[in-house]
């Protein structure tokens, strides 16, 4: 790798590790997702977090919170990008309490719809409120 291919690969990680860290809904619960009954880990419809307008630069998400379960149960959570019934799942994580998860992806085009959905081990129409937290503006 020569000098030039080193320093711009510096310049953004520098610019990720310095960019600001942003949370979606903002200022409000995160959206409520719900488990499909239908059997263990089937999953619920997917709920928007993002809308496609919102984000008008490129972004990465950096981790996902769920909160306010509406019961002790194993949630398995997909973070899907693209239009509604056509998403493409990005991250799909395991969590057995209420928290921050942190997740990697790659960069997620600007004016992307971000949205969320979830199943659970115990096969019951459960529910849980997802966040997502993401950094915009990043070369």
């Amino acid at each position: 790798m020569n000098l030039l291919a080193t320093t711009t690969r510096l310049d953004r990680l520098e610019q990720i590790a310095t960019a600001t860290v942003k949370v979606a809904p903002a200022a409000a619960a995160g959206v409520t997702a719900t488990a499909n009954a239908a059997g263990a880990f089937a999953k619920g419809a997917y709920v928007q977090v993002i809308p496609a307008a919102a984000v008008t630069s490129r972004f990465r998400l950096s981790a996902i919170i769920s909160d306010n379960q509406s019961a002790a149960d194993e949630y398995e959570i997909d973070i899907a990008k693209g239009l509604a019934a056509a998403e493409v799942v990005i991250a799909t994580i395991k969590v057995p309490l209420h928290g921050r998860y942190l997740i990697s992806c790659d960069y997620i085009p600007a004016n992307t719809r971000i949205s969320a959905r979830i199943g659970v081990r115990d096969a019951v129409a459960r529910t849980c409120d997802i966040s997502v937290e993401f950094s915009d503006g990043l070369i």
